[in-house]
Protein backbone atom coordinates (compact mmCIF):
# COMPACT_ATOMS: atom_id res chain seq x y z
CA UNK A 1 0.00 0.00 0.00
CA UNK A 2 1.27 3.36 -0.11
CA UNK A 3 0.92 6.33 2.24
CA UNK A 4 -1.84 8.52 1.73
CA UNK A 5 0.67 11.45 3.33
CA UNK A 6 4.24 11.29 1.42
CA UNK A 7 3.36 8.54 -1.30
CA UNK A 8 5.98 6.17 -0.44
CA UNK A 9 5.33 2.18 -0.84
CA UNK A 10 4.94 0.74 2.61
CA UNK A 11 5.63 -2.66 3.54
CA UNK A 12 2.45 -5.14 5.47
CA UNK A 13 -0.55 -3.22 7.09
CA UNK A 14 0.45 -0.48 9.37
CA UNK A 15 -1.63 1.95 11.47
CA UNK A 16 0.57 4.76 10.78
CA UNK A 17 3.40 5.85 7.97
CA UNK A 18 7.41 5.41 9.62
CA UNK A 19 8.23 8.56 7.26
CA UNK A 20 5.57 10.92 8.00
CA UNK A 21 3.41 9.66 10.77
CA UNK A 22 0.07 9.76 8.94
CA UNK A 23 -2.82 7.56 10.02
CA UNK A 24 -3.42 4.95 7.49
CA UNK A 25 -6.63 3.42 7.82
CA UNK A 26 -9.33 5.24 6.27
CA UNK A 27 -12.36 3.11 8.56
CA UNK A 28 -11.14 5.05 12.03
CA UNK A 29 -12.35 8.52 12.92
CA UNK A 30 -9.51 11.34 11.82
CA UNK A 31 -8.58 9.24 8.74
CA UNK A 32 -6.28 11.05 6.27
CA UNK A 33 -7.92 12.06 3.24
CA UNK A 34 -5.32 14.28 1.82
CA UNK A 35 -5.40 13.11 -1.81
CA UNK A 36 -9.02 14.25 -1.54
CA UNK A 37 -8.59 17.55 0.97
CA UNK A 38 -10.06 15.81 3.79
CA UNK A 39 -8.26 16.25 7.45
CA UNK A 40 -4.82 15.48 8.57
CA UNK A 41 -4.11 13.61 11.99
CA UNK A 42 -0.32 12.49 12.57
CA UNK A 43 0.94 10.04 14.75
CA UNK A 44 1.87 11.52 18.36
CA UNK A 45 5.62 11.17 18.47
CA UNK A 46 6.49 9.38 15.04
CA UNK A 47 9.84 10.01 13.56
CA UNK A 48 11.14 10.71 10.42
CA UNK A 49 13.86 8.65 7.84
CA UNK A 50 16.96 9.39 9.48
CA UNK A 51 17.64 10.17 5.72
CA UNK A 52 14.71 12.50 5.06
CA UNK A 53 15.92 14.27 8.30
CA UNK A 54 18.67 14.95 7.15
CA UNK A 55 17.86 16.20 3.47
CA UNK A 56 15.09 18.38 5.44
CA UNK A 57 17.80 19.93 7.63
CA UNK A 58 20.52 20.71 4.92
CA UNK A 59 17.70 22.02 2.87
CA UNK A 60 16.68 24.41 5.54
CA UNK A 61 20.30 25.38 6.89
CA UNK A 62 20.98 26.61 3.36
CA UNK A 63 17.24 28.35 2.91
CA UNK A 64 17.63 30.14 6.55
CA UNK A 65 21.08 31.32 5.33
CA UNK A 66 20.17 32.63 2.28
CA UNK A 67 16.67 34.67 3.77
CA UNK A 68 19.29 35.61 6.01
CA UNK A 69 21.54 37.44 4.30
CA UNK A 70 18.69 38.90 1.68
CA UNK A 71 17.05 39.69 4.69
CA UNK A 72 20.35 41.75 5.73
CA UNK A 73 20.36 43.29 2.09
CA UNK A 74 16.82 44.95 2.62
CA UNK A 75 18.96 46.74 5.88
CA UNK A 76 21.63 47.66 3.50
CA UNK A 77 19.60 49.16 1.38
CA UNK A 78 17.46 51.01 3.81
CA UNK A 79 20.64 51.81 5.49
CA UNK A 80 22.25 53.20 1.71
CA UNK A 81 18.90 55.35 0.81
CA UNK A 82 18.04 57.03 4.84
CA UNK A 83 22.05 58.30 5.04
CA UNK A 84 22.03 59.65 1.53
CA UNK A 85 18.71 61.17 1.84
CA UNK A 86 19.76 62.85 5.24
CA UNK A 87 22.89 64.18 3.59
CA UNK A 88 21.26 65.75 0.80
CA UNK A 89 18.41 67.10 3.16
CA UNK A 90 21.03 68.70 5.98
CA UNK A 91 23.54 69.45 3.29
CA UNK A 92 21.89 70.60 -0.39
CA UNK A 93 24.54 72.10 -1.81
CA UNK A 94 27.19 69.79 -1.27
CA UNK A 95 25.76 67.52 -3.65
CA UNK A 96 24.45 69.38 -5.89
CA UNK A 97 25.64 71.28 -8.95
CA UNK A 98 25.78 71.33 -12.75
CA UNK A 99 27.78 68.05 -12.55
CA UNK A 100 26.14 65.98 -9.63
CA UNK A 101 23.47 63.19 -10.35
CA UNK A 102 21.91 64.50 -6.86
CA UNK A 103 19.35 67.08 -6.70
CA UNK A 104 18.56 68.91 -2.76
CA UNK A 105 14.65 67.32 -3.74
CA UNK A 106 15.90 63.76 -4.09
CA UNK A 107 16.36 63.86 -0.77
CA UNK A 108 13.08 63.42 0.74
CA UNK A 109 12.71 60.37 -2.13
CA UNK A 110 15.30 58.39 -0.94
CA UNK A 111 14.55 58.65 2.73
CA UNK A 112 11.15 57.66 1.66
CA UNK A 113 12.37 54.70 -0.45
CA UNK A 114 14.73 53.81 3.09
CA UNK A 115 12.01 54.04 5.51
CA UNK A 116 10.04 51.22 3.60
CA UNK A 117 12.51 49.38 2.88
CA UNK A 118 13.46 49.90 7.03
CA UNK A 119 9.66 48.73 7.63
CA UNK A 120 10.47 45.74 5.32
CA UNK A 121 13.15 44.41 6.83
CA UNK A 122 10.79 44.31 9.97
CA UNK A 123 9.22 41.33 7.80
CA UNK A 124 12.02 39.65 5.64
CA UNK A 125 13.56 39.30 9.42
CA UNK A 126 10.63 36.71 9.65
CA UNK A 127 10.66 35.46 7.02
CA UNK A 128 7.81 37.16 5.57
CA UNK A 129 7.21 36.02 2.09
CA UNK A 130 4.96 39.33 1.50
CA UNK A 131 7.64 41.61 2.41
CA UNK A 132 10.52 39.81 0.40
CA UNK A 133 8.19 40.02 -2.62
CA UNK A 134 7.42 44.02 -2.08
CA UNK A 135 11.20 44.51 -1.91
CA UNK A 136 12.57 42.63 -4.97
CA UNK A 137 9.13 44.10 -6.23
CA UNK A 138 10.36 47.57 -5.73
CA UNK A 139 14.15 47.59 -6.40
CA UNK A 140 13.49 46.21 -9.97
CA UNK A 141 10.42 48.49 -10.47
CA UNK A 142 12.89 51.47 -9.42
CA UNK A 143 16.22 50.39 -11.62
CA UNK A 144 14.20 49.93 -14.48
CA UNK A 145 12.16 53.56 -14.56
CA UNK A 146 15.91 54.77 -13.90
CA UNK A 147 17.48 52.70 -16.80
CA UNK A 148 14.30 53.88 -19.10
CA UNK A 149 14.56 57.66 -18.04
CA UNK A 150 18.46 57.47 -18.54
CA UNK A 151 19.29 58.13 -14.82
CA UNK A 152 21.41 55.57 -13.64
CA UNK A 153 24.95 57.09 -12.84
CA UNK A 154 27.41 55.18 -11.66
CA UNK A 155 28.50 53.20 -14.69
CA UNK A 156 29.29 50.02 -14.57
CA UNK A 157 30.35 49.42 -10.91
CA UNK A 158 26.84 50.50 -9.72
CA UNK A 159 24.96 48.25 -12.45
CA UNK A 160 27.04 45.62 -10.85
CA UNK A 161 25.85 46.21 -7.38
CA UNK A 162 22.19 46.44 -8.36
CA UNK A 163 22.25 43.41 -9.95
CA UNK A 164 24.27 42.35 -6.92
CA UNK A 165 21.49 43.58 -4.97
CA UNK A 166 18.66 42.51 -6.92
CA UNK A 167 19.72 38.62 -7.00
CA UNK A 168 20.67 38.61 -3.36
CA UNK A 169 16.43 39.78 -2.98
CA UNK A 170 15.40 37.44 -5.76
CA UNK A 171 17.06 34.17 -3.67
CA UNK A 172 16.00 35.11 -0.49
CA UNK A 173 12.29 35.21 -1.76
CA UNK A 174 12.64 32.11 -2.95
CA UNK A 175 13.99 30.47 0.00
CA UNK A 176 10.88 32.44 1.72
CA UNK A 177 8.47 30.62 -0.16
CA UNK A 178 10.23 26.66 0.41
CA UNK A 179 11.10 27.70 4.24
CA UNK A 180 7.14 28.49 4.78
CA UNK A 181 6.48 24.68 2.41
CA UNK A 182 8.28 22.79 4.83
CA UNK A 183 7.04 24.46 7.55
CA UNK A 184 3.53 23.62 6.76
CA UNK A 185 4.78 20.12 5.80
CA UNK A 186 5.44 19.73 9.22
CA UNK A 187 4.03 22.24 11.80
CA UNK A 188 1.08 19.83 12.90
CA UNK A 189 3.62 16.76 13.82
CA UNK A 190 3.88 16.87 17.76
CA UNK A 191 7.01 15.21 18.81
CA UNK A 192 8.23 14.53 15.11
CA UNK A 193 12.37 15.49 14.80
CA UNK A 194 11.81 17.31 11.67
CA UNK A 195 9.46 19.34 12.68
CA UNK A 196 10.63 20.18 16.21
CA UNK A 197 13.79 21.54 14.46
CA UNK A 198 11.60 23.65 11.72
CA UNK A 199 10.11 25.13 14.69
CA UNK A 200 13.14 25.99 16.72
CA UNK A 201 14.79 28.08 13.69
CA UNK A 202 11.99 30.44 13.55
CA UNK A 203 13.68 33.93 13.73
CA UNK A 204 13.41 36.14 16.61
CA UNK A 205 14.55 39.96 15.97
CA UNK A 206 16.94 40.83 18.88
CA UNK A 207 16.77 43.94 20.77
CA UNK A 208 20.04 46.32 19.30
CA UNK A 209 18.21 45.25 16.05
CA UNK A 210 15.14 46.84 17.24
CA UNK A 211 17.05 49.91 18.98
CA UNK A 212 19.28 50.20 15.38
CA UNK A 213 15.87 50.55 12.90
CA UNK A 214 14.08 52.52 15.40
CA UNK A 215 17.24 55.20 15.53
CA UNK A 216 17.50 54.90 12.00
CA UNK A 217 13.81 55.41 11.03
CA UNK A 218 13.96 58.71 13.28
CA UNK A 219 16.80 60.03 11.56
CA UNK A 220 15.34 59.20 8.53
CA UNK A 221 11.82 61.11 9.80
CA UNK A 222 13.84 63.92 11.09
CA UNK A 223 15.79 64.98 7.67
CA UNK A 224 12.54 64.40 5.71
CA UNK A 225 10.86 66.92 7.50
CA UNK A 226 13.60 68.95 8.01
CA UNK A 227 14.49 68.92 4.30
CA UNK A 228 10.83 69.53 3.47
CA UNK A 229 9.81 72.38 5.85
CA UNK A 230 13.31 74.16 5.45
CA UNK A 231 14.06 73.21 2.20
CA UNK A 232 11.98 71.89 -0.60
CA UNK A 233 8.90 73.81 0.72
CA UNK A 234 10.41 77.21 0.96
CA UNK A 235 13.24 76.55 -1.54
CA UNK A 236 12.83 79.46 -4.50
CA UNK A 237 10.15 81.18 -1.98
CA UNK A 238 12.61 84.11 -1.25
CA UNK A 239 13.87 86.02 -4.50
CA UNK A 240 16.99 87.65 -2.34
CA UNK A 241 17.87 83.80 -2.39
CA UNK A 242 17.87 83.48 -6.41
CA UNK A 243 21.17 82.21 -7.57
CA UNK A 244 23.19 83.48 -10.23
CA UNK A 245 23.73 82.00 -13.30
CA UNK A 246 26.02 82.98 -16.41
CA UNK A 247 25.96 81.47 -19.84
CA UNK A 248 28.14 82.89 -22.61
CA UNK A 249 27.69 86.83 -22.29
CA UNK A 250 23.81 86.65 -19.88
CA UNK A 251 23.18 86.62 -16.91
CA UNK A 252 20.09 85.43 -15.04
CA UNK A 253 18.39 84.74 -11.44
CA UNK A 254 17.74 80.80 -10.91
CA UNK A 255 15.40 79.86 -7.92
CA UNK A 256 17.65 76.85 -6.77
CA UNK A 257 21.31 76.01 -6.33
CA UNK A 258 20.99 72.83 -8.19
CA UNK A 259 21.00 73.71 -11.54
CA UNK A 260 20.87 71.20 -14.16
CA UNK A 261 22.75 71.75 -17.80
CA UNK A 262 23.62 69.99 -21.08
CA UNK A 263 24.69 71.15 -24.10
CA UNK A 264 24.96 69.47 -27.77
CA UNK A 265 26.11 70.49 -31.43
CA UNK A 266 22.63 71.73 -32.85
CA UNK A 267 21.27 69.26 -35.51
CA UNK A 268 22.57 70.24 -39.49
CA UNK A 269 24.77 73.79 -38.12
CA UNK A 270 28.21 72.59 -37.43
CA UNK A 271 29.79 75.23 -34.99
CA UNK A 272 26.54 76.03 -33.33
CA UNK A 273 25.87 74.94 -29.74
CA UNK A 274 22.25 74.21 -27.96
CA UNK A 275 23.13 75.13 -24.38
CA UNK A 276 19.88 74.16 -22.01
CA UNK A 277 20.08 75.12 -17.92
CA UNK A 278 17.28 74.66 -15.76
CA UNK A 279 16.35 75.12 -12.43
CA UNK A 280 13.19 73.78 -10.42
CA UNK A 281 11.89 75.13 -6.78
CA UNK A 282 9.01 74.83 -4.51
CA UNK A 283 7.65 77.86 -6.91
CA UNK A 284 8.19 76.85 -10.12
CA UNK A 285 11.10 76.03 -13.14
CA UNK A 286 13.45 78.65 -14.85
CA UNK A 287 15.41 77.34 -17.99
CA UNK A 288 18.00 79.73 -20.41
CA UNK A 289 18.77 78.29 -23.65
CA UNK A 290 21.94 80.06 -25.93
CA UNK A 291 22.61 79.08 -29.19
CA UNK A 292 25.89 79.95 -29.30
CA UNK A 293 27.11 81.16 -32.53
CA UNK A 294 23.98 81.27 -34.44
CA UNK A 295 24.30 84.19 -35.88
CA UNK A 296 27.81 83.19 -37.61
CA UNK A 297 26.38 80.48 -39.33
CA UNK A 298 23.18 82.25 -40.27
CA UNK A 299 25.06 85.01 -41.85
CA UNK A 300 21.74 87.15 -40.93
CA UNK A 301 22.01 90.70 -40.58
CA UNK A 302 21.22 92.54 -37.47
CA UNK A 303 17.30 93.18 -39.26
CA UNK A 304 16.80 89.24 -39.96
CA UNK A 305 18.25 88.39 -36.39
CA UNK A 306 14.72 89.36 -35.23
CA UNK A 307 13.22 87.15 -37.56
CA UNK A 308 15.35 84.05 -36.50
CA UNK A 309 14.53 84.79 -32.92
CA UNK A 310 10.56 84.57 -34.22
CA UNK A 311 11.27 81.57 -35.38
CA UNK A 312 13.47 79.62 -32.52
CA UNK A 313 10.72 81.13 -29.98
CA UNK A 314 7.98 79.46 -32.14
CA UNK A 315 9.50 76.00 -32.11
CA UNK A 316 9.90 76.55 -28.38
CA UNK A 317 6.37 77.12 -28.34
CA UNK A 318 5.35 74.37 -30.08
CA UNK A 319 7.38 72.00 -28.44
CA UNK A 320 6.26 72.57 -25.32
CA UNK A 321 2.54 72.92 -26.09
CA UNK A 322 1.94 76.65 -24.32
CA UNK A 323 -1.11 78.76 -25.56
CA UNK A 324 0.77 82.19 -25.64
CA UNK A 325 -0.23 85.59 -24.86
CA UNK A 326 1.05 89.62 -24.76
CA UNK A 327 3.50 89.78 -27.04
CA UNK A 328 5.66 92.39 -26.52
CA UNK A 329 9.09 93.97 -27.60
CA UNK A 330 11.79 96.01 -25.53
CA UNK A 331 15.64 96.84 -24.90
CA UNK A 332 18.00 95.93 -21.77
CA UNK A 333 21.10 97.29 -21.29
CA UNK A 334 23.05 98.20 -23.98
CA UNK A 335 20.22 98.65 -26.50
CA UNK A 336 19.93 94.94 -26.24
CA UNK A 337 16.41 94.30 -28.48
CA UNK A 338 14.48 91.73 -27.38
CA UNK A 339 10.67 89.96 -27.95
CA UNK A 340 8.50 88.64 -25.09
CA UNK A 341 6.13 86.44 -24.75
CA UNK A 342 3.34 85.91 -21.87
CA UNK A 343 2.27 81.82 -21.99
CA UNK A 344 0.41 79.20 -20.01
CA UNK A 345 0.84 75.33 -19.79
CA UNK A 346 -2.04 73.64 -18.43
CA UNK A 347 -3.61 76.71 -15.84
CA UNK A 348 0.86 77.56 -15.04
CA UNK A 349 1.48 81.06 -16.23
CA UNK A 350 5.49 82.33 -17.26
CA UNK A 351 7.03 84.05 -19.91
CA UNK A 352 9.70 83.74 -22.29
CA UNK A 353 12.03 86.37 -23.78
CA UNK A 354 14.37 86.10 -26.79
CA UNK A 355 17.35 88.20 -27.52
CA UNK A 356 20.62 87.97 -29.44
CA UNK A 357 23.42 89.62 -28.54
CA UNK A 358 26.87 89.11 -30.59
CA UNK A 359 26.34 85.67 -32.39
CA UNK A 360 25.02 84.55 -29.89
CA UNK A 361 20.91 83.59 -29.53
CA UNK A 362 19.15 83.36 -25.71
CA UNK A 363 15.73 82.29 -24.53
CA UNK A 364 15.40 82.60 -21.02
CA UNK A 365 11.88 81.21 -19.64
CA UNK A 366 10.36 81.01 -16.42
CA UNK A 367 6.82 78.79 -15.60
CA UNK A 368 5.32 79.08 -12.07
CA UNK A 369 3.82 75.80 -10.60
CA UNK A 370 0.22 77.93 -9.85
CA UNK A 371 -1.38 80.93 -10.71
CA UNK A 372 -1.21 81.84 -6.56
CA UNK A 373 2.93 83.06 -6.97
CA UNK A 374 1.40 85.46 -9.83
CA UNK A 375 0.77 87.88 -6.47
CA UNK A 376 4.32 87.70 -5.94
CA UNK A 377 5.36 89.15 -8.77
CA UNK A 378 8.63 86.29 -9.77
CA UNK A 379 7.92 86.83 -13.44
CA UNK A 380 8.63 90.36 -13.21
CA UNK A 381 11.68 90.06 -11.06
CA UNK A 382 13.14 87.05 -12.74
CA UNK A 383 12.43 88.79 -16.40
CA UNK A 384 14.49 92.22 -14.80
CA UNK A 385 17.35 89.61 -13.67
CA UNK A 386 18.11 89.03 -17.15
CA UNK A 387 21.03 91.21 -17.63
CA UNK A 388 23.90 90.98 -20.58
CA UNK A 389 27.73 91.56 -19.55
CA UNK A 390 28.82 94.03 -22.11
Amino acid sequence: MKCFGCGRKLPGDNEFCPYCGERLDLNRPGASLRSSGGPVTQAPGAEPDPQEFEKTVSVVDKADKQIKAAAGTVVFIAVINILLGAFLSFFPNVLSGADSMFDSVDGIYYIIAGLMYLGLSFGTNRRSRVCFLIAVGYFVFDAVILLIAGGMSGGAAALFMRIVLIWGLFTGTLNSFKYHSLMKKYKDMPGNETADFIRERKPVMKKRQVVFRVILGCLGIGAAIYGFTGGVYIEGRDFSDWTDYSSGAVTVKMPSSYIGEFSEQYPDMPGVTYRFAQSDSYIGSVFLITYSNMLSYAEVTAEEAGELEDILMSELIIEIDANTSEQSTGAMAGKVRYTQLRIEIQGMPGAIRCFSYGNDVYMAGILLNGKDDLENDYIGRFLESIKVML
